[in-house]
């Protein structure tokens, strides 16, 4: 009887043992299942991650180009590439009016693919608001007509019956119609902000004005019963003149 109950004993711990082994093996095959399928869905959520930033830097991308006017557009339309960090972008845009577009962007990471849009208005440098923008002291001479706005980072003295048809601002102090005559249409604003005035290459203006006829170097005086100056208060159309201190012009008009 002993021996028996020692073999009962025996085939019991054995299959408790089996149960056991296979109980563990069943869990750690699920906790592998686990961890590889997590792995992946990691991979998966980074590259999507990655797909959508990617998309985002092609807008911010095309938003720069298009401030900088160096997309092309073809019937209101342009379209570009880029990469960012070894992944790829496709950019198109679409010009709805009045300085306003819209842009779609495509982003590209390990297969996976994220669209992102973007309406958005061009940017217009605060200079580009003026027909005249100055560093130095604006000072008007004359029957000079000026259509659009001024803009002096010190002051404005308008002498005689010079004219300007927009408002005129100054950082300092303006005398309108020193002398009698002329004046602002527009409003006169005195201690106003400071313009920021960039530094530009003047190559290209030169040749341009020397193909139509001539240019102007330092404090210029226009003679005559009326001398104009023409522009457009607009980025889209713009004739603006700068005069930037260390050019030999003193802002004389």
């Amino acid at each position: 009887m002993t021996g028996r109950h020692l073999k009962n004993d025996e085939g019991s711990a054995l299959l408790i043992s089996s149960v056991t082994i296979v109980i563990l093996a069943f869990l750690a095959s699920a906790y592998t299942l686990m961890s590889v399928s997590h792995y992946y869905n990691t991979l998966s959520r980074r590259d999507a991650l990655q797909s959508r930033y990617v998309a985002e830097a092609g807008l911010d991308w095309a938003l720069v180009q298009l401030n900088a006017g160096t997309l092309e557009f073809a019937g209101g339309t342009a379209s570009a590439a880029g990469s960012i960090t070894g992944f790829d972008f496709q950019v198109s845009a679409e010009a709805l009016g009045g300085d306003v577009y819209r842009f779609m962007s495509t982003g590209e990471a390990n297969g996976y693919r994220k669209t992102m849009e973007m309406v958005a208005r061009k940017e217009i440098p605060p200079y580009l608001d003026y027909a005249i923008v100055a560093e130095s002291s604006l000072i008007f001479r004359g029957s000079i007509s000026v259509t659009g706005n001024i803009h002096s980072n010190e002051d404005i003295d308008m002498r005689g019956p010079a004219t300007v048809i927009g408002d005129a601002s100054a950082v300092g102090s303006i005398a309108e119609g020193a002398g009698g005559g002329g004046g602002v249409s527009g409003d006169i604003v005195e201690y106003s902000d400071y313009v920021v005035i960039p530094d530009i290459s003047l190559d290209g203006f030169k040749s341009e004005a020397i193909a139509a006829g001539g240019y102007y170097d330092g404090s210029q005086t226009w003679a005559g019963p009326t001398s104009a100056i023409t522009a457009r208060s607009s980025a889209r159309q713009t004739s603006t003149v700068w005069c930037k201190k260390g050019s030999g012009s003193t802002g004389t008009m």
